[in-house]
């Protein structure tokens, strides 16, 4: 499905409009998108082959920032150390140290946002972090080429995007309404990842997005 496709469906469905105009495309290419990436971020684990790309982050005093906010962040390596860090949650180093206070070689990392990098125990070092980069936004002008999706599958995207219309308009959307369309993106993204997972296993070799 091309994106044109995808959002002349959904206006369909939620607008009643066949055609619907530029600033209607619009909006619901923004719900698109973040359906998009929500699926994106399903069906991570469930790919054959994954782009991974690094980057060198200066932390000084144990906080450090990333310059490009990743999907999923796969390694982190203390270089001037030359470990492997841990991943943590910020709770589970409270619980050992309720103020953060030590300082020594760091063992962990744990992120307070999307893109603060924090090393425990504090120090000041270069790590190398390696990541999944996240994925373009699709435009008004994407085809179903486009979609790293398998193309079978890219109408979850009709869901996904109605999904996060009556979300966002929760006000003037019936439950039953949000209910059936929250039960048919489950039912998609439930054979969309059987599908993957099944290719995953298989000798076929790269899927073909």
């Amino acid at each position: 499905m091309d994106v044109t496709d995808i959002i002349n469906r959904i206006a369909e469905l939620s607008l009643d409009e066949d055609n619907p105009d530029t600033d209607a495309q619009n909006r619901i290419l923004n719900f698109v998108n973040l359906g998009y990436m929500t699926v994106l971020q399903e069906i991570e684990s469930f790919k054959k082959t994954r782009t991974i790309e690094t980057q060198d982050v200066t932390v000084t005093s144990g906080v450090g920032t990333l310059t490009t906010e990743p999907v999923q962040i796969v390694r982190v390596v203390d270089v001037t150390n030359k470990n492997v860090l841990d991943r943590k949650e910020i709770w589970d180093i409270v619980d050992v140290d309720p103020l953060l206070e030590a300082s020594g070689n760091p063992n962990s990392y744990y992120m307070t946002d999307t893109t603060t990098i924090n090393v425990y125990p504090k120090d000041s070092v270069t790590l190398k972090v390696y990541y999944t980069p996240k994925v373009a936004d699709l435009t008004l002008t994407s085809t179903s080429a486009d979609i790293e999706i398998p193309y079978q599958y890219q109408d979850i995207l009709v869901e996904a995007g109605l999904l996060q219309n009556y979300i966002a308009e929760r006000d003037l959307t019936d439950a039953a309404t949000l209910n059936n369309t929250s039960r048919k993106y489950e039912d998609k993204l439930a054979r969309l990842k059987q599908f993957m997972f099944k290719n995953n296993k298989s000798d076929l070799g790269r899927l073909d997005f």
